[in-house]
């Protein structure tokens, strides 16, 4: 969507919302798909964008990192029910 550069970069990488976007960029071939405002204007180029790759390689990495964040919620959820079963305060 937008370019980010610098920390705002290295903090996308930790934001699930990323890794899902390039999973739908690539599955649907995104920078394959022609704009309507450049069958109107020619003369606009299309901009193709590196992150919606639609390659095997590409996506399984996505697949990969959302794995990953399932993973890690998996066991920070376990870590949180296990604390409140070990709570000793009365209610």
């Amino acid at each position: 969507m937008i370019e980010l550069k610098g920390s705002m970069k290295t903090i996308s990488n930790y934001m699930i919302s990323k890794w899902g976007m390039e999973a739908l960029g690539a599955t649907s071939r995104l920078n394959g798909l022609p704009a309507r405002l450049h069958k109107q204007f020619p003369m606009i180029t299309h901009e193709k964008f590196s992150e919606y790759t639609a390659s095997v390689s590409h996506l399984q990495t996505v697949w990969l990192m959302l794995g990953l964040f399932i993973v890690v919620f998996l066991v920070l959820a376990d870590i949180g029910l296990h604390q409140i079963e070990s709570d000793t305060r009365s209610s």
